[in-house]
């Protein structure tokens, strides 16, 4: 008898466990992605491939692919985009590269209109990981707490300032989620009186002024 209930907590600890382990990579999305289990040698053979095909993406010699949120697939090619530097909404420039989904190597960053669009290579394809959506979702990442989250903010209209923060893992799924915002719909500028939130939790104005210049650095 004892010798079951020994083997019966046993299996329960052992369940524990692994519910905490499983727990904690929903809470970090960091952990479980490529940098984690992949050596630095192959990590950097996967980020030459890569920048391989960024490369080909700008030249135009590759496609980029547009996942819809109904499935649907559309392409583009990098050089086919609008160049005119006096037109914002006809701009769009190659920038720098970036790990914007948390698994060790670095994404393309295309400037553009409301942030312009980040571009990632997956399965031997260039996708496009997230863009700009208008005024009311301007695209932007920012890194907190060794997580980086790409992030699209409301911030130009009377009434609100929203961050909308998602982390991403290296298949282009989001992992982790989390909103920073202060709403006064009342006035025209943030005061004192404005109702903040982090994620579900209320915080003081001071707070949100603190965790914005923290994570966005104003």
């Amino acid at each position: 008898m004892k010798r079951n209930l020994s083997i019966v907590f046993i299996c329960a600890l052992l369940g524990l466990l692994s519910f905490v382990s499983l727990a904690k990579n929903r809470q970090n999305p960091s952990l479980g992605t490529s940098k984690n289990t992949v050596s630095k040698e192959d990590l950097g053979k996967l980020q030459k491939k890569s920048d391989k095909l960024f490369d080909q993406a700008i030249l135009g010699k590759e496609k980029v692919h547009v996942i819809g949120e109904d499935g649907s697939e559309r392409t583009y090619r990098i050089p086919d985009l609008p160049h005119d530097e006096e037109d914002y909404l006809s701009f769009y420039e190659v920038a720098s590269r970036v790990d914007l989904d948390n698994d060790g190597i670095t994404e393309l960053i295309i400037n553009g209109p409301y942030g312009g669009m980040y571009l990632d290579v997956r399965n031997g394809k260039v996708y496009e990981l997230a863009s700009g959506e208008g005024t009311a979702c301007e695209l932007d990442y920012a890194v907190y707490k060794g997580i980086t989250y790409i992030c699209h903010r409301d911030t130009t209209h009377m009434g609100r300032e929203i961050f909308e923060m998602n982390a991403f893992d290296g298949s282009g799924k989001v992992v982790n989620s989390t909103r920073l915002s202060a709403e006064y719909w009342d006035k025209e500028y943030l005061d004192y009186d404005a109702t903040c939130h982090f994620g579900e939790k209320e915080i003081s104005v001071s707070e949100f002024l603190k965790l914005r210049k923290e994570i966005f650095g104003y």
